[in-house]
């Protein structure tokens, strides 16, 4: 009786052990750092070039998207709060999960990883072998 426990036991384990989450890409990671900082300065420009356009929102009674042209000061507020320091401490250490283009909001989100931010999601895709901000989904509402 006690193998058969043991031998269950390795078992679960083995098979929970490959349900990790996978390791971010540094590439993500260091664009994310890159945006908080960005954030953090208020640097409007550095924003827009860490992100792309146009950036896919999933807000209660928000545009579905704001484009580059229409990016600006009160949007950086909006995403990320009156640079809130725990959003910012979230995009600078994660965690960072990949997402699941079956469960995804939008296919767009299904086909990159995201930052979750106390319920505030921050999505970021590789393009051109660059890891950009392209969207923002706010769980809470």
């Amino acid at each position: 009786m006690k193998v058969l426990l043991a031998s269950l036991a390795f078992l679960l384990g083995v098979a929970t052990a490959g349900a990790a989450e996978p390791t971010p890409p540094v590439g993500l990671v260091t664009a994310s750092k890159a945006l908080a900082d960005a954030v953090a300065a208020n640097d409007l420009n550095a924003v827009i070039g860490l992100s792309q356009f146009p950036l896919k929102i999933d807000v209660y009674q928000s545009p579905p998207k704001i484009t580059r042209k229409a990016f600006g000061k009160d949007d950086l507020k909006m995403l990320f709060g009156d640079r809130d320091k725990g959003i910012l401490a979230c995009l600078r250490g994660g965690p960072f999960a990949r997402n699941d283009p079956k469960t995804a909001s939008t296919p767009i989100f299904g086909k990159s990883w995201s930052a979750d931010c106390d319920g505030n999601s921050y999505y970021f895709a590789e393009s051109e072998g660059r890891w950009l901000f392209i969207g923002y989904q706010n769980s809470n509402e």
